[in-house]
């Protein structure tokens, strides 16, 4: 099995049924390949969860468990790696321990003196395109030398999807790793094993003195971040110099007695997802570059936006948040970011033209999917300001996605329903949540509408794009309909000096559909 293999189990497992014409787009695979992958996949699991051909269309009872079984049974010797698996393992190796034997290292692979030699150049080019290198330890090993700072991001990006986390915050190994990954969580979690109370003692810090409530995948982050900086610093005493932090202005929270390491994960925690909380740090130069980025947008957009402040203080976030994680190199790549830039052509051609005087007085460049995280959080704004509110269904969103990501799906939904989103929260958070905290679960996926029916969950899972189907759906459940928000600002000033007979005039002539 290699790679390509398990993601094709993985992608059959979430969406079948499927027509093999949209795995050979997605995957850029022949139906031949296809065809022999699948085979392979079948000669691996039990014979109730076979995958078939049902002339164009692929179809399986194939589950998330049985995807974890398949790939609990494989190990580092049945699995085919490629290189840039083993190159991301072996820099997590590195980041874990001072000096490492790289020959001893990929005797775990099996791999061939040829593949080691070839895998050395790539892993040269890769340590140089991030600005790290290596030392050669007399007759011990390597070491990585670099920039402290890089090197903790790049092993904490490289163990992000190998980890979970428990309902205490202790970080514990994905229960559907691949051979490889198991790897890497395995070894993190032996060599950081004394650090992993500490790094939760420093994030309660974070949420219970300071009161910010971090999104799941940004939660697991700056935990894995923190065991691997206090591992780092145990075994050569290493500390971020004061020429590694980044100049604007971040969180201000004291949380590490070094005022360098303290500062640094200040900036990391600034470039995180919060839940809850609010940014207490405005940056001079970047303040009034935003003042003017959401003045140029209001212009612009159809809707006027009546919460102004909430909008100012959301899209300051959202735009300093991505500039810090373009700084760092911290990504959170979503897939339900893909299709922004063409489904929301406008809004995004807005942000793209207007945030170029943001980025160039910064100094740094935004990619798409920072583009498109901003442009959510617009469409958040102008769905929201379209919207009601009153007597409301509790729902819980279960994803790994953010807010900043999440915000217009959210919005939308609210213009068709009465809805109070209690959350957004991972699969293994919603289990502790007693079930009468709330009266719908959302899902996106396959995958985890089995796990939560697993665990006696009822979900419904919808698209992100929330297409008709998707409505009728909700509908069909008995969620009751939306209406549009009546500007309170306008409204007061609409019946000052008003009699009673004229007021309720005018509520019977402007507003029928709330008013009998």
């Amino acid at each position: 099995m290699n790679q390509f293999e398990l993601a094709l189990a993985k992608y059959i497992q979430e969406f079948a049924p499927i027509p093999v014409v949209d795995i050979e787009q997605h995957f850029n695979k022949s139906k031949s390949t296809i065809s022999r992958s699948i085979n392979k996949i079948n000669n691996l699991i039990e014979n109730k969860d076979f995958i078939h051909f049902d002339k164009q269309i692929i179809n399986t009872n194939f589950s998330y468990f049985g995807y974890t079984r398949l790939l609990n049974k494989l190990t580092l010797t049945q699995y085919h790696t490629n290189s840039n698996e083993r190159i991301r393992a072996l820099l997590v190796e590195m980041t874990l321990n001072d000096v490492v034997n790289r020959k001893q290292f990929y005797y775990r692979f099996g791999t061939s003196d040829t593949t080691q030699k070839n895998d050395r150049q790539q892993f040269n080019a890769t340590l140089a395109q991030l600005g790290l290198g290596y030392e050669v330890v007399a007759r011990i090993g390597s070491r990585l030398t670099g920039s402290e700072r890089h090197i903790r991001v790049q092993a904490t990006k490289a163990l992000l999807n190998t980890l979970e986390l428990d309902k205490d915050n202790q970080l514990t190994e994905h229960i559907s790793n691949t051979p490889v990954n198991r790897l890497m969580a395995s070894q993190f979690l032996e060599y950081c094993q004394q650090h992993l109370a500490p790094a939760v003692t420093l994030f309660n810090k974070i949420e219970n003195h300071y009161h910010l409530k971090l999104s799941y995948n940004s939660k697991k982050f700056i935990l894995i971040y923190f065991a691997i900086s206090l591992r780092r610093i145990s075994i050569n005493h290493l500390n971020v110099s004061h020429l590694e932090v980044i100049d604007f202005s971040a969180q201000e929270l004291s949380i590490l007695e070094n005022k360098n390491e303290n500062r640094l994960a200040n900036q990391i925690i600034s470039s995180l997802t919060f839940h809850a909380g609010k940014y207490n740090c405005y940056d001079l130069m970047l303040t009034p570059l935003v003042e003017q980025f959401t003045h140029q947008l209001k212009q612009n957009i159809r809707t006027q936006i009546h919460n102004e402040q909430d909008f100012y203080a959301d899209v300051y976030s959202v735009i300093t948040r991505c500039l810090y994680q373009a700084t760092l190199d911290i990504t959170f790549p979503d897939k339900k970011l893909l299709n922004v830039a063409n489904k929301h052509a406008y809004v995004y051609g807005l942000v793209k033209t207007h945030i170029t005087q943001v980025e160039k007085t910064a100094g740094i460049r935004l990619d798409d999917n920072h583009l498109a995280t901003i442009t959510m959080v617009i469409k958040k704004y102008v769905v929201q300001n379209k919207a009601v509110t009153r007597e409301r269904a509790r729902i819980y969103l279960i994803s790994n996605s953010s807010e900043s990501k999440l915000g217009y799906f959210i919005e939308k939904l609210k213009t068709r329903f009465h809805v109070e989103v209690k959350g957004i929260v991972n699969s293994n958070e919603i289990i502790h949540i007693p079930d009468d905290e709330y009266d719908l679960l959302i899902t996106f996926t396959n995958k985890i509408s089995r796990y939560l029916s697993f665990h006696g969950k009822t979900s419904v899972k919808l698209g992100y794009q929330l297409k008709e189907s998707d409505f009728r759906q909700l509908q069909a459940l008995g969620l009751s309909r939306s209406a549009r928000k009546i500007p309170a600002d306008e409204f007061v000033n609409q019946i000052q000096g008003l009699t009673p007979h004229e007021i309720r005039h005018l509520l019977k002539s402007h507003f029928p559909e709330h008013f009998i």
